[in-house]
């Protein structure tokens, strides 16, 4: 069995979009220690709720790390 988890970066209004993207990395980060197998990234476009508008490099990035 393969456990994963779905990310959707939401940026809200107090943070600055670096702030964001670093603390989504600091939750995705663990996950790999904690068994986590997949990591599904959402991306939502001209949205708050969803940070990410291309996905690609910032799943490579998660990956690097």
């Amino acid at each position: 069995m393969l456990f994963g988890i779905f990310f959707i970066v939401q940026w809200h209004e107090s943070r600055s979009q670096e702030q964001t993207l670093r603390e989504a990395l600091e939750h995705i980060a663990p996950t790999d220690q904690l068994g986590i197998d997949e990591v599904w990234l959402g991306e939502h476009h001209f949205s708050r709720h969803g940070l990410l508008s291309g996905l690609f490099s910032f799943a490579g990035h998660v990956a690097a790390r």
